[in-house]
């Protein structure tokens, strides 16, 4: 993506040259597509050799390549299914061996994996899992639930952020930890995406003009799917302002492809919409993306207020990053609170502005954020 397409066909070119170098004259090695090969090892019958076989390749693989000039720098993964052990035929075997390569690739870079008949079975269930969710889609089980954000010097709601959920039939209201991993890596995180941001902007149409709603975008959202485009769609069919939604995104969004997340932002800002970088301080937590990137609210992550009340330090690095965004012009929102201790150490400083977390609610269903806003106003 950063050297272009000629580039890349030149690593595959040094990548076969290096992966024909590695194995024997009687071994057969093919590329497949994309960026996988495969090697099919004849005349072993020792789990070790194959293993060395892997490991050799895991190693030359990484090592440095030079092309144009340019140092690239890959791994590999390796999955291996073992005949006859692991299939009777060269269909099941490749896909046994790609089961393999799915959990090697799932334990990080340079990782090797034999495979084992559990992982058909973990296949099977991320399948119907996968069937299942689809369904809950087209059933309209899905649906948004709400956490209110506190303005820590009036003590009322402003925001409300949308979490995800699914009314479950059998296992009732599940919440998006337990189903957001297979929506990411099946697509279906984009249709996901669309209806949460479509339900959120019709719900808070409906609340008090001064309390804005706020939408997580997934890293996946963003290379997968139009995401102002998407934005531009909601906004246009609830007839929600622009400036009552906040769009928040996480770090790892921001690695993944910097021009093309930053020109997303900047699309949405110009349009008036809010944009929040949420779960500050995990990660890299690089401080150049506070002036990069078109932000109006820094949410810091949760880590850092489990041990307020006890830790000095925590509280010197949550006070130091809180100061370092509002000094940028940044809004600052705490995430985590649950006790009262916590909100009063984050009320005593002034570079907190809001404040979010268990002390004042869980997600409530849409019918139970319209009575908590309903008793604000009455307030």
């Amino acid at each position: 993506d950063t050297l272009g397409h000629s580039t890349g066909d030149e690593l595959l070119r040094l990548a076969a040259k290096r992966l024909r170098a590695v194995i024997r004259r009687t071994d057969i090695a093919s590329r497949f597509g994309g960026d996988e090969f495969v090697v099919l090892q004849s005349g072993v019958d020792r789990r070790q050799a194959v293993e060395a076989l892997a490991l050799r390749l895991v190693e030359e693989m990484g090592k440095p390549y030079e092309i144009d000039g340019e140092e690239v720098i890959v791994g590999a993964s390796v999955g291996v299914a073992c005949f006859p052990h692991d299939g009777q035929d060269v269909d099941q075997l490749l896909r046994h061996a790609d089961m393999a390569l799915y959990q090697a690739k799932g334990a990080g870079r340079g990782g090797i994996c034999f495979f084992e008949e559990d992982m058909q079975a973990r296949a099977r269930g991320r399948r119907a899992a996968e069937i299942n969710l689809r369904n809950a889609i087209g059933r309209d089980e899905l649906d948004a639930h709400f956490q209110p954000i506190i303005d820590l010097r009036t003590g009322r709601i402003v925001t409300c952020e949308a979490l995800l959920r699914w009314n479950h039939p059998e296992r009732g209201l599940m919440p998006a930890g337990e189903f957001i991993e297979i929506a990411e890596e099946t697509g279906a995180i984009v249709q996901v995406g669309e209806l949460v941001l479509e339900k959120a902007c019709r719900a808070c149409r409906d609340w008090p003009a001064d309390v804005n709603v706020a939408v997580n975008v997934s890293p996946r959202q963003f290379d997968r799917a139009n995401v102002s485009g998407t934005v531009r769609k909601a906004l246009a069919e609830t007839g929600l302002a622009p400036n009552r939604l906040e769009i928040e995104i996480t770090e790892s969004a921001l690695l993944r492809n910097v021009t093309s997340v930053n020109d997303a932002l900047s699309d949405l800002k110009e349009l008036g919409v809010r944009i929040s970088l949420d779960d500050f301080g995990t990660g890299y937590s690089s401080l150049s993306y506070l002036h990069s990137f078109p932000f109006d609210k820094v949410k810091l992550d949760r880590s850092f207020v489990a041990n307020l009340a006890s830790d000095s330090r925590s509280l010197t690095l949550i006070v130091g990053a809180a100061r370092l965004s509002a000094e940028l012009g940044l809004r600052v929102t705490v995430e985590g609170i649950e006790t009262a201790d916590q909100l009063e150490l984050v009320r005593s400083e002034p570079f907190f502005h809001e404040a979010q977390g268990f002390f004042f609610s869980r997600a409530v269903s849409p019918v139970a954020v319209n009575e908590m806003l309903r008793a604000r106003s009455a307030g």
